[in-house]
């Protein structure tokens, strides 16, 4: 309510401070010098005071700024790292660059041993994130880069990252995003999960398959500011199963209150649960079969998914439930209108769905800026920043086994993945690179990335057995 009243200090010093407010609820804190390279500082913010509320107590945060990088491109950080071991079949390979690089293509990237399929995307100018197909078992690969530049710098000294697989007998996933598998679900009592759209204690930490970014979708990628705009971020993906029945719940988040108040009324005005926009479920009960193409021919007819796992099954729902169909896939082609062959309402395949509005999960780990998604060090806990779960869209589903061919769950287990849209989508879970590699904004402010295609490549969330 009165900036003026209000205190911003940086230590160690970095001269005269100027505040910009961008809005009533947004400031940006400029120094009058640059930062020191490798440098700690702290940042204090207090006295600021707001209509009808007490003035806010002090808040203090720390973050580290890089090594000098000098005079020549550089890269800053690599996933895998070089050295790890036990790195999944179906890993990304992100390397991150001191610099935006001026032009991506003078650059090469060679895998040694040869993989197929290597796709190289560049979510942000100084990011490039490698797809591919499966890696080898208990196999040492190097990844070797060389030629890449950026304007006013010298051009980076060849650079070799090395690392070694798992032994493929599958590997579970950390506790914080991204991560594929940090369970495998779970097999629960008869009757213990109900399908209302509200957790209850049913879905526990132990049932997690996969654990997405808050806030990795495109309304802040590169320079995208989109924060009016829904979204449709998916964060958690849960799984069990009893003899009768395949469990799912997922969620939706919408983050916006942390990252932008003045826009949380408009980004909110139509969340998931009230609006059409449609969502599909990719299920794949056996390897080397299944479609690569949507049943209902989104992606602008081209295959969707182009890794080692085809869905065998897609179920399609609205997001507010007034429509959901299953399909199987027959010769490699989603069989849709056969007279009820292969193709079925979710009310006729026995399919229960139910959608509520809050968050299932007691954390809820994600980045402020899209293009930090790669970055641990910028993860933080919207739970913590006060995020108000009200906001959010939980989803629960419960299919029959006997309509996806009742599959061997604890022998041989199943693959999922969750995606959504009339085009492609803009988030998947597991998250796959390619719902983010399209920056830029239409004429309405809307990201891009809803009007691209997208070749989905990272492996589905098993449930059940590796």
């Amino acid at each position: 309510s009165n900036p003026q009243v209000g205190t911003v200090t940086i230590s160690p010093s970095v001269g005269d401070l100027e505040l910009v407010w961008n809005s009533d609820t947004t400031l940006s804190i400029i120094p009058d010098v640059l930062f020191e390279a490798d440098t700690t500082y702290t940042v204090t913010v207090e006295g600021f005071t707001a209509e009808k509320k007490s003035a806010m107590d002090s808040f203090t945060w720390q973050f580290t700024t890089v090594s000098d990088q000098g005079d020549q491109l550089t890269v800053l950080t690599t996933s895998p790292a070089d050295e790890q071991t036990n790195v999944p079949l179906g890993e990304q390979v992100v390397i991150t660059f001191s610099d935006p690089v001026s032009n991506p293509a003078d650059g090469t990237v060679t895998i040694t041993p040869e993989v197929s399929g290597m796709t190289l995307t560049w979510p942000t100018a100084n990011q490039l994130v490698i797809t591919h197909g499966d890696f080898e078992p208990s196999m040492s690969y190097s990844v070797a880069l060389s030629g890449f530049a950026a304007t006013g710098k010298t051009p980076m000294a060849a650079h070799t990252l090395t690392f070694e697989t798992t032994d493929g007998s599958g590997t579970f996933g950390p506790d914080t995003p991204y991560s594929t598998n940090p369970t495998l679900g779970r097999r629960v009592a008869s009757g213990s999960i109900t399908i209302d759209g509200h957790n209850g204690g049913e879905w526990t930490d132990d049932m997690l398959i996969a654990i997405d970014m808050a806030n990795d979708d495109p309304r802040s990628l590169g320079d995208n500011w989109c924060m009016h705009e829904t979204p449709f971020d998916y964060t958690h993906l849960w799984a069990a199963w009893d003899d009768d029945y395949l469990y799912l719940a997922w969620q939706f988040v919408d983050v916006t209150d942390i990252l932008d108040p003045s826009n949380a009324g408009s980004s909110h005005g139509s969340y998931p649960a009230v609006m059409d926009l449609i969502q599909w479920i990719a299920i794949d009960v056996a390897p080397g079969e299944g479609s690569a193409y949507d049943m209902w021919g989104k992606n602008g007819g081209q295959p969707y998914w182009v890794g080692s796992d085809l869905p065998d099954y897609q179920i399609y729902i609205a997001s507010n439930l007034w429509q959901g169909y299953i399909s199987r896939a027959v010769d490699g082609t989603f069989a849709v209108d056969d007279g009820g062959v292969n193709y079925f309402s979710v009310d006729d395949a026995g399919i229960d769905v139910a959608v509520g509005t809050e968050l299932a999960s007691s954390t809820l780990w994600g980045v402020a800026d899209a293009d930090d998604r790669f970055d641990a060090a910028s993860l933080i806990d919207f739970v913590s920043r006060g995020h108000d779960g009200s906001r959010d869209c939980f989803y629960e589903m419960r299919i029959p086994l006997s309509a996806l061919g009742n599959p061997d769950l604890e022998g041989t287990g199943i693959g999922i993945m969750l995606g959504h849209g009339e085009l492609s989508p803009v988030d998947t879970i597991p998250n796959d690179p390619a719902t983010l590699d399209t920056p830029g904004t239409s004429s309405s402010n809307s990201p891009l990335e809803w009007d691209d295609t997208d070749s989905l490549s990272v492996d589905f969330a098993r449930v059940g057995h590796f």
